[in-house]
């Protein structure tokens, strides 16, 4: 809606609170702004958004929420303070969920508290849902000043729980309310334009600078809005093919086409319309494609070999090249190594339907890929290895392990194919689970003899030197990885631009697992780095010894290491990927926090990734990020001029 306006600024609203925030308290530490449908905490440093948090769908202690039970319980909403703060006694509520929380209200009522009483609970539950539901952390770690803005501010009621919670918590804590705490975001964006006009002006003095873009509030109050959304508007940019809107903004004399809905700032843009400025570097979009390259035909590749189905899932994002160039040197000719369909939405869907319980969004994926190899026709073997451990170029660690839900997806997967109908059997497909441990050459050798020697007719002899192939291909795969991280963080160092390195496991590469943000970060101008592509500065690699020797889990042992570089590393900041309710990245939680928190630089965690996008959060997320990297990359280049 910019350029259909004409509007100065685009600024989202996390930016434009923390501007509003720092006009009344120029160092304030926590921004708490409590709306009618949800609560965001910001975390400043030097005048810009470090770290936030959101709010989920859940609306526990949310002002709409609070004032739907004051109407409930028979109280005027302007009467809800007065009568809150009346009472001696009040009960305490369970947190985190309104369902939860209107079933208590039941159940206290039975029990003979009053409605002023509930409504002092309700006021009460509202900071401990913020700091135990939404934080999920303690205040103190933030600092001490805090700012309290949003609707539910003008509730005393709720400002006088939120003050006693904070200064129980952080007994030096300054908590102050913001004189016009519902209208925070509206005066961030005021202020914020006011400063752009006024650098715009003086850069441009000319008595014949141009005016500000805006079409005028007589013309914005003529535009007219028309949406579609059919199979003309689905988004061509990918295999994916994600669905979104076209809207039509006319604004006389202008008519405008917006794309909204968009998974990934690819889709952003109508396949007619010019192409935005290229992206900058994104090391995970590559990683996928160079992942999956086809391996070259053998000379003796044999033609009458099965048709050989693997799912794009899991531990392949991690060992794809090593086992596509083996199976292609023991004679399986390329266009019979079928991979699954990257990962959709709707192919998710159709995979969900058959009722696999597990939390683990990967894990559930995985069923949604072997769903549409089995039903495509297209294969004759399904192919599922279970790799037990991973060879990882960290040292250092009691095991290399693989996460054991990832080890036995293949085995699960089937499990759930075979609970009603049988479609491998249905369709004579001979499924293979071969274990398979990367960390031991000799093992390995004998492992994929026993899958596939009398699969493809190959003997030890072919087996040996096919193994060579992959190896070579996994080793050429992680080379190039490492020459596209190298050229990417040298380019950035020379423009003291910040480098986004995505800590996450192999399988975040897939772009339906971590719903684009690589790709919506570098679209923005924002350099990305995997893990992968994070460069190893010698050899023979590096060493956790001294920071987490019990690492057992390969994953684990990564995602420290890579948080160690980033700690030492200006020029770099952290991505936390994790899908909801991961184990083993809760393991590592507290220690990637002591490796980044305390670090003066931008972070953005995205935990809890699952089949869900919720858009407006995502962008809200992304685009805080983005503004806090541009401040970050101004004070990395004032650092240089003064050096």
């Amino acid at each position: 809606m910019q350029a259909a306006l004409g509007a100065d600024l685009a600024l989202v609203e996390t930016i434009a609170h923390a501007e509003a925030a720092r006009a009344v308290m120029n160092d304030v530490d926590v921004v708490i702004d409590v709306g009618g449908t949800d609560v965001k905490v910001m975390c400043l440093e030097h005048g810009s958004v470090r770290d936030f948090h959101l709010s989920s769908q859940c609306s526990a202690g949310h002002g709409a929420f609070l004032a739907q039970a004051a109407s409930d319980l028979g109280v005027p909403l302007e009467e809800f303070a007065e009568r809150a703060l009346s009472t001696l006694r009040m009960p305490r509520f369970t947190v985190g969920c309104s369902i939860f929380m209107d079933t208590d209200r039941v159940t206290f009522m039975r029990q003979g508290f009053t409605p002023d009483e509930l409504l002092a609970g309700l006021a009460w539950a509202l900071p401990r849902n913020i700091w135990e539901y939404v934080v999920a952390d303690h205040p103190a770690r933030f600092g001490r000043r805090f700012l309290l803005t949003g609707g539910t501010a003008r509730n005393l009621a709720a400002t006088w729980a939120q003050a006693k919670y904070l200064a129980e918590a952080v007994p030096d804590a300054e908590v102050q309310v913001h004189p016009f705490p519902e209208l925070c975001g509206a005066i961030g964006v005021a202020l914020a334009g006011r400063a752009r006009c006024a650098a715009g002006r003086a850069r441009d003095a000319r008595p014949d600078a141009p005016a500000s873009p805006f079409i005028g509030l007589a013309a914005a109050q003529a535009v007219q809005v028309d949406t579609r959304s059919d199979e003309g508007t689905r988004c061509r940019k990918c295999d994916v093919g994600c669905a979104r809107s076209v809207v039509e903004v006319s604004a006389p004399p202008t008519r405008r086409r917006l794309v909204v809905g968009n998974a990934c700032e690819r889709g952003s843009v109508l396949d007619s319309d010019a192409p935005r400025r290229g992206h900058a570097a994104d090391a995970l979009s590559y990683e996928v494609a160079r992942l999956f390259r086809a391996p070259p035909r053998s000379p003796d590749a044999n033609p009458d070999a099965p048709r050989i189905g693997i799912p794009r899932v899991m531990a392949l994002y991690r060992s794809a090249p090593l086992l596509l160039h083996y199976l292609a040197a023991a004679g399986v000719p390329p266009e019979k190594l079928v991979l699954s369909s990257p990962t959709s939405p709707e192919g998710y869907q159709r995979g969900a339907r058959l009722g696999v319980h597990d939390p683990c969004f990967p894990s559930k994926l995985v069923l949604s890929h072997v769903h549409a190899l089995a039903r495509s026709g297209a294969i004759d073997v399904l192919l599922m290895p279970a790799i037990t451990h991973a060879k990882i170029a960290v040292r250092g660690t009691s095991d290399t392990a693989s996460c054991p839900i990832v080890a036995a997806s293949g085995h699960a997967a089937l499990a759930a194919l075979r609970r009603e109908f049988d479609p491998l059997s249905q369709r004579d497909i001979t499924a293979l689970t071969p274990e398979l441990t990367l960390t031991d050459r000799a093992r390995l050798e004998t492992q994929l003899l026993e899958a596939f020697g009398p699969l493809l007719g190959i003997d030890a002899e072919r087996n040996r030197r096919a193994l060579e192939a992959g190896i070579a291909a996994q080793k050429s795969f992680h080379a190039d990885c490492q020459r596209l991280g190298r050229r990417t963080l040298a380019q950035a160092r020379s423009r003291d631009q910040p480098v986004a390195v995505v800590l996450a496991r192999p399988y975040h590469a897939d772009p339906g697992v971590q719903h684009g943000i690589s790709t919506e970060l570098a679209a923005r101008g924002v350099p990305v780095l995997s893990i992968a592509s994070l460069p190893i500065e010698a050899e023979p690699g590096p060493d956790l010894s001294n920071l987490m020797p019990e690492a057992t889990n390969s994953g684990c042992a990564e995602k420290t290491w890579a948080a160690r570089v980033i700690r030492e590393d200006p020029h770099l900041m952290a991505v936390d990927l994790s899908s909801f309710r991961c184990g083993q990245d809760a393991s590592i939680m507290s220690t990637l926090s002591a490796l980044l928190d305390d670090i003066d630089k931008p972070m953005l965690r995205m935990h809890d990734l699952d089949e869900d996008r919720p858009s407006a959060s995502f962008r809200i997320r992304l685009e805080t990020f983005v503004h806090a990297a541009e401040r970050y990359r101004e004070r990395l280049q004032a650092r240089r001029g003064v050096a």
